[in-house]
């Protein structure tokens, strides 16, 4: 196996990874919309630079990393620094995101991409962690739990028009037990 890691949005110069990223979805995908396109490069990452200091996100500080293997981009997720500023983010989204290309899913990349966001909150001085995802999304469900994620509640959004996405399973994790728990497990 490839080394894996996360890597800051500016420090991802070659266009054609993110080619064969949007690929990825798109393969699998026909009417997936990417979200970073060659067109609108340099405003993506004016965009994400700007979302670093809470601009143009509710005042919302995330930081954007692609999930690299080797020198594949084969995720992208990032961390929202303080949800807590906007009620929506804060009770539907939480700390964390992250999403898998389809032809690398239902590996264990998923947990993998939750762990190093994790420890990467670490270095960053958080103790603890809200990650969310929809009821209905399992492996989701499955990631977080295999990152020591401690089920808190269920919401439903009356906000929410897709009936599969009414119901936010919100979990709070320990980060430091987290990332005790996922290095024992990989021994």
């Amino acid at each position: 196996m490839k080394e894996l890691y996360i890597l800051e949005d500016k420090y991802m110069t070659d266009f054609s990874k993110i080619d064969e990223y949007n690929k990825d979805f798109h393969d699998n995908f026909p009417d997936w919309k990417p979200f970073v396109t060659k067109e609108n490069f340099e405003n993506f990452l004016k965009e994400v630079e700007e979302k670093k200091q809470g601009i143009g996100n509710d005042g919302v500080k995330e930081i954007f990393y692609w999930f690299m293997e080797g020198d594949k981009i084969i995720g992208a997720g990032g961390i929202r620094l303080n949800p807590e500023v906007d009620e929506r983010t804060k009770i539907y989204c939480g700390h964390i995101f992250y999403q898998i290309v389809p032809s690398k899913r239902k590996q264990g990349y998923g947990t993998i991409l939750c762990h190093l966001l994790l420890k990467k909150m670490q270095e960053l001085g958080f103790k603890e962690a809200i990650i969310t995802c929809f009821d209905t999304n399992k492996g989701s469900i499955k990631i977080i739990e295999q990152n020591s994620g401690e089920f808190i509640e269920k919401i439903y959004d009356i906000e929410e028009k897709n009936e599969r996405f009414k119901i936010t399973r919100r979990y709070k994790v320990n980060i430091e037990k987290s990332l005790k728990n996922f290095k024992s497990k990989r021994r």
